[in-house]
């Protein structure tokens, strides 16, 4: 009995299929063009467009524009070249490159990169750091014989990352070989403990 019921049933869903009418086409409505339309200044369509009344000429800009023109003046300006007015030399600058000798930048206005004769010594017109090119001649104006094969064995603590400590217990801030690739045996800390802090022993 149960199996002519499923069967009976399974025969009314084929013929609900098979009856079923198809599906309809996919018919797409033409695409109605509409005229281009412009918007005035309190967006409102306008047929025509919109600008400053008068306003006339390419939005490209003018033949001027295009390419050479002899009109334009070309400047001779060199901004990388510091005028030899804006700065000083100091007395040893003009000796020997090679020679190698230690230029104290101290009392120097506005030092330039300049070393031995000739005038071939490049100016630096910024931005600068001149506080650190004082202190570090050899580096900010290097000897004729310097070929920047020495690693540099100077780190000021001033650019290390300062550590608070627990509770206000003090600060540290420390070079590295991190900070100072050369410094491979030794690191140097800049510490200051409150009384009775501590911290704790590493190696």
């Amino acid at each position: 009995m149960r199996t002519g019921t499923s069967l009976l049933a399974v025969s009314g869903l084929l013929s609900s299929v098979f009856a079923a009418p198809a599906p309809a086409p996919n018919r797409v409505k033409p695409r109605q063009e509409s005229a281009v339309q412009f918007l005035d200044n309190t967006n409102n369509p306008t047929a025509t467009p919109f600008g400053p009344q008068g306003a006339s000429g390419s939005l490209r800009g003018g033949s001027e524009l295009l390419g050479f023109n002899p009109t334009n003046v070309i400047s001779s300006y060199d901004p990388a070249v510091v005028p030899s007015s804006a700065f000083s030399v100091g007395p040893l600058q003009t000796a020997d490159a090679d020679t190698g000798f230690y230029l104290d930048l101290s009392k120097i206005e506005n030092p330039q990169p300049i070393r031995g004769e000739g005038g071939k010594s490049p100016t630096d017109p910024g931005p600068r750091n001149e506080l650190l090119e004082k202190q570090n001649p050899d580096l900010y104006i290097p000897p004729g014989t310097d070929a920047g094969d020495v690693s540099n064995a100077k780190w000021p603590l001033g650019l290390s990352h300062n550590r608070h400590g627990l509770n206000g217990a003090g600060w540290a801030r420390q070079q590295n070989v991190n900070l100072l690739p050369v410094a491979k045996n030794m690191a140097g800390v800049d510490m200051h403990l409150e009384p009775y802090a501590y911290r704790e022993l590493h190696w």
